[in-house]
């Protein structure tokens, strides 16, 4: 009586693993660059613009501290980054020479 429920069973976890199979062999092709921004003083920077430009390809994503200072921009392709931040309490500063590479997290405090 119960045996008819076997081919089920079986059938559902071969779904199962074919669906963790397909996860499992998903590739991360991008990092990300996080930090904090400070001033000379060492406080905390809210509202500084954060533009991460890869050197090779000139392409830029940007975005802006929260209220605690910190940043992240994610999904970057791997290259060598500047990063340029901007407020108006805050003078310029860039940062060179940042290398990504796939899956890395870069972690700085400017």
């Amino acid at each position: 009586m119960f045996h008819c429920f076997r081919p089920i069973r079986v059938l559902a976890a071969f779904c199962l693993l074919f669906a963790m199979s397909i996860v499992l062999t998903a590739q991360v092709t991008t990092g990300d660059i996080n930090g904090t921004v400070e001033d000379g003083s060492g406080k905390v920077v809210p509202g500084a613009t954060v533009t991460a430009t890869n050197v090779a390809t000139n392409i830029s994503r940007t975005t802006t501290t929260n209220s605690s200072g910190d940043f992240t921009i994610p999904g970057l392709p791997p290259g060598n980054y500047s990063v340029t931040v901007e407020a108006s309490s805050f003078s310029k500063s860039v940062t060179k020479d940042i290398e990504l590479n796939v899956g890395n997290t870069r972690s700085l405090r400017i």
